[in-house]
């Protein structure tokens, strides 16, 4: 149900995040675990929980804004 315009930049940098994951998961495939790649995917993790928490964080505060409204129109 999410409307995937109200969140471009987030879902963008979700989208390249996850284009860094498959490469370094193909490199991982070719190369092994090397610590550098180990790190790489750490982060990758990383940084979509912040992602997804920003937008978690968006949505609460729409949220608690359409019932502030809601409340608000009720006294008029």
């Amino acid at each position: 149900d999410l409307d995937r315009n109200e969140f471009a930049d987030i879902f963008n940098e979700i989208d390249h995040l996850e284009q860094l994951k498959a490469e370094s998961l193909k490199d991982f495939a070719e190369i092994g675990a090397n610590p550098r790649l180990v790190k790489t995917l750490f982060e990758y993790y990383e940084i979509k929980i912040r992602l997804l928490e920003l937008m978690l964080a968006e949505i609460d505060k729409k949220e608690k804004d359409n019932f502030k409204n809601q409340t608000h129109e009720k006294y008029y």
